[in-house]
């Protein structure tokens, strides 16, 4: 196993990728499929926080929280079931930030792992990663 002298830690969103909005599209079609409520104006704020997080703020402004968990659950399912179905419009309305391919080529070298520190679920995540190929830089297996 090779030595492990450097750690690199990437946020996602605005940091590697812009994804076109897919991400909080995603959110306000959950709620509205899984529980027939209007989520568009909920007013949670997404900046800085995980996709629990959110799920949970967004059930509690629109009164949808439940104290077994079984809504957080079913809201984070369908959200990443929306995200991995909009790979495609992540990819064609969204975009690398400038310089990350070509940073993420150069840090790539013995003894260095470079992966995510994010918000996102680990499906989530990948998704985004993914639709712009950035997964080979990156080991998400020891990510958090």
């Amino acid at each position: 196993m090779e030595r492990v002298e450097r750690l690199i830690l990437w946020d996602i969103d605005g940091t590697l990728v812009q994804t076109a909005g897919v991400g909080a599209a995603a959110f306000t079609t959950a709620i509205e499929t899984t529980f027939g409520v209007p989520a568009g104006h909920h007013g949670v704020s997404m900046a800085g926080k995980t996709d629990p997080e959110i799920a949970r703020e967004i059930l509690t402004v629109l009164d949808l929280h439940d104290a077994t968990g079984t809504h957080l659950a079913g809201l984070l399912a369908e959200t990443e079931r929306l995200v991995a179905a909009g790979r495609d419009r992540i990819r064609a309305g969204g975009r690398i930030l400038p310089g990350v391919a070509r940073l993420l080529e150069a840090l790539t070298c013995p003894g260095t792992v470079q992966t995510v520190l994010t918000g996102n679920t680990a499906a989530n995540a990948a998704v985004k990663l993914d639709a712009f190929d950035l997964r080979p830089w990156l080991d998400l297996d020891v990510g958090a």
